[in-house]
């Protein structure tokens, strides 16, 4: 028996274990966080280089402020690019540690949810700088980061190391790591370190075309005259030509930005991206190769932050229906939103939850469809040939005699009933019979 007993309460303990490590997995996947990026980099001295600020999971906000530290013995800040993400920016004008990166929106009506690059941050390593590894941080006091009821909002930080190291000839694919989710938008930056001279390059990207797609090139301005290639495919080649040129360019930094999309059908995992070049595809003045290390890196494709979701009324639907917003309501509140004018709205990033699902139309009146929306942590899926049309104030999915009956009896002149004020006047009278009358036939050929 108290063999039994034991066998039993260590099986208890080794599910709580279990569940304790699950919870503590999730918990990790869902964390509000802030990440400065990337999580490591190696630059020589005199390189210019960039990190960016990323917001992940962000649970919403309306102000947020945060303070950058880093050693200015060894860095200089050059310049702030804000990410447009969160509303107004009022970031410090002097440059210098602690740096002040500031948003606020005292006029918000909500929560701002969204999450991406919220600034980017250009350095430049100073020529006298020391060789090592240099700390850049970013801290925040607990009222730094508010949310519309101006409760504190807490997000965990990920900072970042650079190193300074020995000057080496380098051609570098950066970030040198990062993960994406499909449907995603990316870049990765071509950047030139401790450039010897040159007068040509060519070099030839190559990458998975089944994951990716090459969109454009912007070209850096930073090697004269540019002759890229026109079509977008793997290997892909950049070049650079100045045949008339009379001494070597000697210029370093980013060279030319690749941008990419990564494809909705790609497999979850992580894709190379190389760049090669031959022995006398890179040349100085007098004509002789110049010989540069290669830099590479890694996209990995991992589970979307959110859900994409394609959600079409039906052409039975109210034209007013079909040419109008979308929201998506949790606990009373709007969290995601779309426009269209054809009755097909994409929603990108929404988390798993049940919602009710509100429309817009022409009129500026909110009515909820019948169905409540499951997101389920599908990264892709349809809701299709859904039927609403505009009247329907008794919610019996038809428009007829007895909405207009309903209206009549309840609502007709009272200037505070939301249910029956139909074009959103603050006023419920015959404009909202009107509409019904207008949308009868819609319901009835759905029926």
């Amino acid at each position: 028996m108290m063999k039994n007993s034991t066998k039993i309460v260590s099986v208890i303990l080794a599910i709580c274990i279990v569940f304790s490590v699950m919870a503590v997995c999730v918990n990790a996947e869902n964390t509000a966080a802030i990440g400065l990026i990337p999580s490591a980099e190696t630059v020589s001295a005199g390189d210019s280089f960039v990190l960016t600020v990323k917001l992940s999971n962000n649970p919403g906000l309306i102000s947020m402020r945060l303070k950058l530290t880093y050693d200015e013995s060894a860095f200089t800040l050059t310049g702030v690019t804000d990410g447009g993400l969160l509303g107004n920016s009022a970031h410090r004008n002097t440059f210098s540690s602690p740096y002040t990166l500031s948003w606020e929106n005292d006029t918000a009506s909500a929560d701002i949810m969204a999450n991406g690059n919220i600034a980017v941050l250009h350095f430049t390593a100073k020529e006298k700088a020391a060789m090592g590894n240099y700390a850049f941080k970013i801290i925040y006091a607990a009222d730094d980061i508010l949310n519309y009821n101006l409760d504190s909002v807490s997000f965990a930080v990920s900072n970042t190391v650079v190193s300074i190291g020995e000057k080496i000839s380098a051609i570098s694919l950066i970030p040198s790591a990062q993960t994406v989710s499909t449907g995603d938008n990316f870049t990765l930056t071509v950047k030139l370190s401790n450039n010897p001279g040159l007068i040509s390059m060519r070099l030839k990207l190559t990458y998975d075309e089944s994951a990716f797609t090459l969109t454009s090139v912007t070209d850096g301005g930073l090697l004269g005259n540019s002759a890229h290639r026109n079509m977008f495919s793997s290997p892909y080649t950049l070049s650079w030509e100045n045949d008339t040129a009379s001494a070597d360019i000697m210029a370093n930094g980013s060279i030319a930005v690749l941008h990419f999309t990564a494809k909705e059908n790609a497999a979850a995992g992580s894709y190379a991206f190389k760049i090669n070049y031959a022995a006398d595809d890179i040349l100085n003045f007098n004509l002789d190769p110049v010989n540069f290390a290669v830099n590479n890196t890694t996209v990995s494709i991992g589970q979307s932050s959110g859900s994409k979701i394609v959600y079409t009324f039906s052409a039975f639907s109210a034209p007013e229906v079909r040419s109008g917003n979308i929201y998506l309501y949790s606990g009373g509140t709007p969290l995601y939103s779309a426009e269209s004018e054809s009755g097909i709205f994409t929603l990108n990033g929404v988390a798993n939850g049940v919602y009710d699902v509100y429309v817009t139309c022409r009129f500026g009146a909110l009515t909820k469809v019948p169905e409540k929306l499951s997101v389920n942590g599908t990264q892709l899926f349809s809701v299709s040939d859904v039927y609403i049309a505009i009247g329907d104030v008794n919610g019996d999915g038809l428009i007829n005699i007895s909405d207009i009956s309903s209206v009549l009896l309840n609502g007709i002149y009272a200037t505070s009933n939301a249910d029956y004020d139909i074009d959103g006047s603050g006023s419920v009278d015959i404009n909202d019979i009107s509409i019904i009358l207008l949308n009868t036939n819609y319901s009835a050929s759905a029926a």
